[in-house]
């Protein structure tokens, strides 16, 4: 069993659940069985720009986004998130974490539920549905950065 905030989820038949979900029904389940009490923990990556525009399709605004700001992101990632806030609407909230404070807050709330509706899709899935819906996206990736992170420990890679 998984535990969130005192609700368990039978992770075996979540597990067969999803097998064959598509990406928006997981997201469908989570707010069903979830909510309030989720989140797009977001880095500002291309999987990123295709859960925002997936989760905006399914419920306008309405969700939560948050993300970790290390005070040493790429100028890159404040304007993708910046395309994003005026292209949806949606308020992103920036959290600056000293690091006893996540561990207080991990001991406290115990275990988190990670849910990841793209698990199973490609790079080329991920880049085609930006493509086809036209997304912001972080333009690190056109300079051949496949991960993206705070601008010290990010580094381009040599192109697929």
């Amino acid at each position: 069993m998984l535990a969130l905030n005192s609700q368990e989820i039978d992770d075996a038949q979540s597990l067969r659940d999803f097998e064959h979900a598509s990406a928006e029904e997981i997201l469908q389940w989570a707010f069903k069985n979830v909510s309030p009490d989720i989140a797009l923990a977001c880095s500002f990556q291309a999987e990123s720009s295709v859960l925002i525009d997936m989760l905006y399709q399914l419920r306008g605004a309405d969700f939560r986004i948050f993300t970790l700001d290390t005070g040493r992101l790429n100028q890159e990632t404040y304007d993708c998130m910046e395309a994003l806030r005026q292209r949806y609407g949606i308020a992103i909230e920036v959290y600056f974490p000293a690091a006893e404070k996540v561990e207080q807050m991990v001991k406290a709330h115990g275990g988190i539920l990670k849910i990841n509706p793209l698990a199973d899709w490609t790079y080329k899935q991920v880049w085609d549905y930006i493509a086809a819906h036209e997304l912001p996206y972080n333009k690190l990736h056109d300079r051949s950065f496949s991960s993206i992170g705070c601008a010290p420990c990010t580094r381009a890679i040599k192109p697929w």
